[in-house]
């Protein structure tokens, strides 16, 4: 009986905390993109589907304006969501509301640990506390590459390049990810006209980052798996967890290995080209235009 307290106390605090990010969320007028429980998956469209990650739980959010304030609520929503349980329920009143009350403080407690390479909201909080201007940059970005394509997507430029232009053990890691993406984006939208200064910058980022065997590993993995969400997403085909394509991708990121390694090779670039843009996340050019003027290939 005791086991079967503690997994369903287990259950009913995740489903609190999230519920905690969501209200927040649903106060704040921030949309919701994602919802995850247990391997269960609903997306912007309400559409349901398992996908067997884990069985943890998240939300990501849709915001369009984030600010210090609203991130830091949106991040600790959660756990006061099970603080507020602990506070109400009455402190005897049987073993299986005891249990449950502990599991939301336990719940609280660890999600607020600020844990190394673990997207806790403890550690987001504190990237927060210790980098808010980088932090709200990361998640305007992260807006714009996937939801608005104006005239202020070209103006984050200069913050970005600021941004890196530096240490890149100051920025994390999943951060400078999307910063990358960005740059791909914008390379291609300005068609390789930008000045001398911001050309020279971003090839420093990105000659750093393929300098480093951890990062450059991270970065042709997530690029290639971002460049088919991104076009899920932009052109609706499929819900975002469809990757007919997926199987593609061990081909197409050793031919992107090859192809960054040896930028010598005509051929290999030539073949990778027309590979990626014969197949469906060909259909998305414009990171990969991207890649080629910043390399100067």
């Amino acid at each position: 009986m005791v086991v079967l307290y503690i997994i369903l106390s287990w259950i009913g605090a995740v489903v609190i905390h999230e519920c905690g990010h969501c209200i927040v969320a649903w106060l704040l007028k921030i949309n919701i993109a994602r919802l995850g429980l247990f391997g269960f998956v609903i997306d912007h469209q309400k559409k349901i589907r398992f996908e067997g990650s884990g069985l943890g739980s998240f939300v990501v959010f849709r915001n369009a304006k984030p600010t210090v304030l609203n991130l830091g609520i949106l991040y600790a929503g959660g756990a006061v969501a099970n603080v507020l349980v602990v506070m109400f329920l009455p402190s005897k009143a049987g073993l299986g509301v005891e249990t449950f009350t502990l599991m939301n403080g336990v719940i609280a407690a660890v999600t607020l640990l600020p844990l190394n390479n673990l997207a806790t909201d403890g550690s987001m909080l504190l990237n927060l506390v210790m980098n808010p201007e980088e932090t709200v940059l990361h998640y305007t970005v992260s807006y714009f590459l996937t939801n608005e394509y104006t005239e202020k997507f070209d103006a984050l430029l200069p913050q970005v390049l600021s941004t890196l232009d530096g240490p890149l053990g100051k920025v994390q890691e999943s951060h400078i990810i999307i910063y990358l993406s960005y740059l791909n984006y914008v390379c291609a939208l300005k068609k390789g006209r930008l000045e001398n200064e911001q050309k020279q910058l971003v090839n420093k980022v990105f000659n750093m980052v393929l300098s480093d065997k951890r990062m450059k590993s991270r970065y042709l993995s997530d690029y290639m798996v971002g460049e088919v969400m991104t076009q899920k997403l932009i052109s609706g085909k499929n819900s975002v967890g469809d990757y007919k394509e997926l199987h593609k991708l061990p081909i197409l990121l050793k031919r992107r290995i090859a192809y960054l390694l040896d930028p010598e090779d005509t051929g290999k670039k030539a073949d990778y080209y027309r590979e990626i843009t014969t197949t469906a996340q060909g259909e998305s050019t414009l990171m990969i235009n991207g890649e080629l003027s910043y390399l100067a290939l």
